[in-house]
């Protein structure tokens, strides 16, 4: 639709999702993630674990101020 109210017969829309509307670097995992799932996952798993005693740390000193 345009400003002036008339419909935009230049302009295609398409609400359909199919594979042809999205690039191919956005569909298919990379190699690499799927090669490496479990060191991503355990340095997530690992990356939290600690941080979570410095979080309540944390958390203790700002009720206690």
């Amino acid at each position: 639709m345009s400003l002036t109210g008339q419909p935009d017969t230049s302009v295609q829309t398409s609400n359909e999702f199919d594979a042809r509307n999205f690039p191919t670097r956005l569909m298919a995992k990379p190699r690499w993630i799927v090669r490496h799932r479990a060191a991503i996952e355990a340095t997530a798993t690992m990356t939290l674990a600690m941080s979570a005693p410095i979080l309540a740390a944390v958390a203790t000193l700002q009720t206690s101020a």
